[in-house]
């Protein structure tokens, strides 16, 4: 069909735009979108030297440089002492509580949006991020779902 993964992606982005209401447009924009999570110990994080933080940041941004426009988002989150869940309470209503909803050691420390023709080019990306290879740490990726 698509002689590389880019002619596809670049095929796929062209007839999205020319039919934008087009059921086949809206699968075609979204097949490729992928959520990559970062987890890691969050009592390890804290007791890294400030060396070890700014290099890690100075690797995210030389990866964010160079995959372009295959990087849609990327984001540190806040630490989970700052989170919020809602649940529903005994009798369906929403429940709101400080915190994590489960306490685990691993936590949610960030987060990359990519868009790349597969999940081998997603993998990739993803193995480039510097907490896919940290003893501390890992990363997850998951598809985004159709919108069909």
């Amino acid at each position: 069909m698509f002689g590389t993964a880019s002619d596809a992606k670049t095929e796929c982005m062209t007839y999205a735009r020319a039919r934008p209401r087009n059921p086949k447009a809206a699968r075609c924009a979204w097949m490729a979108k992928y959520l990559v999570l970062i987890y890691g110990n969050e009592r390890v994080w804290a007791d890294l030297p400030a060396e070890w933080h700014e290099a890690n940041a100075v690797r995210h941004q030389v990866l964010i440089a160079s995959a372009g426009p295959a990087i849609l988002g990327v984001n540190e989150l806040e630490s989970p002492a700052n989170a919020v869940s809602i649940r529903a309470d005994a009798s369906g209503n929403p429940s709101v509580t400080s915190g994590l909803f489960h306490e685990t050691p691993e936590i949610v420390g960030g987060y990359y949006l990519l868009d790349a023709p597969d999940i081998n080019e997603a993998i990739r990306l993803a193995s480039l991020i510097p907490e896919a290879t940290a003893a501390h740490g890992g990363v997850e990726i998951r598809p985004i779902a159709s919108p069909t």
